[in-house]
């Protein structure tokens, strides 16, 4: 990664792409190329912003991450330029589009995230975990064939006194949102719902309408889950049992992502 300089690069602020864990995410030009330009909120603590792109670079060799060119750094504002992928989000793909997915090239997006997500928690002694696996932090290339995780803000390396709650409450794990202990599992948790929201197209927990975060959480402790009849398509079995595998509340119960990713490529 390169510490560049701000007259190196050239975004409008109302090309705005979206919003991450930490900042608006713009579209930019830089070396005559398209980028993502992610504009840090000038209130974050500094070693938040200096995690980002470290945990971007560690996972550079892989094809199904997000790759980061350069930073700048000002006393002002800091800066990520990433790569920029035409076809947008995946959440936006499946929710405001009505473009065809089919069962097969939805199985092959489910794929490559879980790969991405298990390389991540295989990359050292402790796993690294995204915390905030969802759609929206999935982006698809215009054929929608390619798919790349990005918003790396709340990424961490597991340590036995994770208990801070991070991510989108309704992809987030029990253990998360209870502030108890966690691990690589709420990653796999987030994954059963984003699975779920694939294969049936639909918005997670569409059915709640208006409901407080405390009451929202109640119900998910009791067992409230997305509904399987809502699948699209006619899912095997053993789909369906992995998926509520994944969203299982005891996090022990839950696979390994790479048993997830051993599931979806059968």
């Amino acid at each position: 990664m390169n510490a560049i300089q701000r007259k190196d690069i050239e975004f409008d602020p109302n090309d705005k792409l979206g919003k991450g864990s930490f900042g608006a995410v713009y579209k930019g030009k830089y070396k005559g190329k398209d980028v993502a330009i992610k504009k840090i909120s000038s209130n974050i603590e500094h070693g938040n912003i200096q995690r980002e792109p470290f945990y971007m670079s560690m996972v550079r060799d892989h094809a199904n991450f997000v790759k980061l060119y350069a930073m700048v750094m000002e006393r002002t504002e800091t800066l990520l330029v990433m790569e920029y992928i035409s076809g947008g989000s995946l959440y936006d793909f499946l929710h405001k589009t009505e473009e065809e997915l089919t069962y097969s090239n939805a199985i092959n997006l489910l794929c490559q995230a879980a790969e991405a997500l298990a390389y991540l928690h295989a990359m050292s002694e402790r796993p690294v975990i995204h915390r905030d696996v969802k759609s929206l932090n999935m982006l698809v290339d215009a054929e929608r064939k390619n798919l790349k995780i990005c918003d790396f803000g709340f990424v961490r390396q597991s340590r036995t006194e994770m208990t801070e709650a991070r991510g989108t409450l309704i992809y987030m794990a029990p253990e998360v949102f209870k502030g108890k202990m966690y691990a690589a599992k709420c990653d796999v948790y987030s994954m059963g719902i984003t699975i779920w929201e694939i294969l049936a197209r639909k918005r997670p927990y569409y059915f709640l309408g208006d409901i407080s975060i405390n009451e929202f959480n109640e119900q998910i402790d009791k067992g409230l889950r997305p509904s399987l009849d809502d699948l699209e398509f006619d899912c095997p079995d053993e789909l369906k049992t992995l998926i509520q595998s994944c969203w299982d509340k005891d996090a022990d119960a839950r696979p390994t992502m790479q048993e997830v990713v051993k599931e979806l490529q059968k």
